[in-house]
Formats: structure tokens, sequence, C-alpha cells
């Protein structure tokens, strides 16, 4: 149990912590890159500025965690439900997050802040967005076949190129400020 420990700044490039506890930890501007965190409990963890690319975040409970600023890129959350376990996004601050190639498939991202994240090539098929705050994302060539956006807001959000297919919600959450 690593609760409460100050790691910020750190070089923790692929470190492996599976199943570990890290809750209200401070990973503030430290280096994740492609560490193994599978199951692990990150929450109310401060995350600003964290570098997780390639980290393997399967199964990770990240509420109330705050991932400002975070680089997520090429990160496998994996398909995870959020309501109903422990293992979830619920809450999570992920504004201007990199989320390039992100796998989100399954993800329920409910009321999640995504505001200006980058999230070309993610894989967000049948996620869950309700009321999440979309706006600004870049969503380039991103696979939303099937997500739930109703009540998500998305003005300024860029969609070229995006598999909508069966998308829920799509048009009113563009025209949502």
């Amino acid at each position: 149990d690593l609760s409460d420990a100050d790691l910020s700044g750190r070089p923790l490039n692929s470190i492996a912590l599976q199943a570990a506890i890290l809750d209200r930890c401070d990973f503030k501007d430290s280096s994740l890159s492609s560490a193994a965190l599978p199951m692990a409990s990150m929450n109310v963890a401060d995350l600003r500025g964290a570098d997780l690319s390639r980290a393997d975040l399967r199964g990770v409970s990240l509420q109330r965690a705050v991932l400002d600023r975070a680089r997520l890129e090429r990160v496998d959350l994996g398909p995870f439900e959020i309501l109903g376990s422990s293992r979830h996004l619920k809450s999570a601050n992920l504004e201007h997050a990199r989320l390039h190639s992100a796998c989100l498939r399954h993800a329920v991202l409910r009321g999640v802040r995504l505001g200006a994240a980058a999230m070309s090539h993610a894989d967000l098929r049948n996620a869950d967005l309700k009321d999440a705050d979309l706006r600004s994302c870049d969503f380039r060539n991103a696979d939303l076949t099937n997500a739930d956006l109703r009540g998500a807001r998305a003005s300024n959000a860029r969609f070229e190129g995006c598999k909508l297919a069966g998308a829920k919600g799509f048009d009113a959450a563009t025209s949502r400020t």
C-alpha cells in the first residue's frame, strides 16, 4: 500500500505495480511511460502533467483522479464498466489529455470532463459518454460506432473522418455549448 506517497516529478518509467493501492498519491509531472498498472487503485490521485504513454491501465480505478494535461497516448484502459464497479473514471478530469489511439471500447465515461482532449484515432466503440464535457475535443478519425453521446456537450469538437454509425445523441451534442 503506497497510499498518500509523494512521487511527483519522478521517473517511474516501466514500473510494475499490478493491483497496487496508490490512492491519493501525488504523481504530478511524473513519468509513468510504459508502466504496468493493471487493476491498481489510484483514486483521488494527482496525475496532473504525468506521462502515462503506453501504460497498461486495464481495470485501474481513477475515481476523482485529476488528469489535467496528462499524457495518455496509446494507453490501454481496456474494456471496463464504470458504474457498479470500483474500476472507473467517474468524475475524473481528462481535460487537455492526449488520448491518441487510446482503447476505450465499452468505457463508461458519464460526466467525465474531456474538454480539449486530443482523441484522434481513439477507439470509443460502444462508449457511454452521456453528459460528458467534450467541448473542443479532437476526435478526428476516432471510432464512435454505437457510442452514447446523449446529454454531452461537444461544441467546437472536431469529428472529421469519425465513424459514427449507430451513435446516439451526436447532433444534439454538437449543438450544445
